[in-house]
């Protein structure tokens, strides 16, 4: 009985997690029309890919997106250059406090 209360809740959990994931790809193949009737509808009739050409031709998201990917590569970049270095210094030297900021460091990534 436990362990069904365990997968109850576990599966509970992840719709908690995936359905809103699966609305707002439902809402996103919709048309304008579709998106504001009562009561929603799970299954657009019939789904549109409409809104991600708006999106895409008329707002500066691609714009947004590249200087997004740029950002996040830069910052990737300098993290492992600098994690490198740090995991050299940490298996080559000994130095005071060693352990405690190996530990500060594991606790908090």
């Amino acid at each position: 009985m436990r362990r069904v209360a365990i997968y109850l809740l576990l599966v509970c959990v992840a719709a908690m997690a995936v359905l809103p994931i699966l609305w707002a790809l439902s809402t996103a193949l919709k048309t304008k029309g579709e998106v504001v009737t009562y009561p929603p509808r799970w299954i657009p009739q019939p789904p549109t890919l409409r809104s991600f050409a708006v999106v895409l031709r008329e707002t500066s998201m691609p714009r947004y997106f590249a200087n997004s990917l740029l950002v996040g590569l830069c910052t990737v970049i300098v993290a492992v250059a600098i994690a490198a270095h740090a995991g050299y210094a940490f298996a080559r030297f000994g130095f005071p406090g060693r352990e405690v900021l190996a530990f500060g460091i594991l606790a908090t990534a």
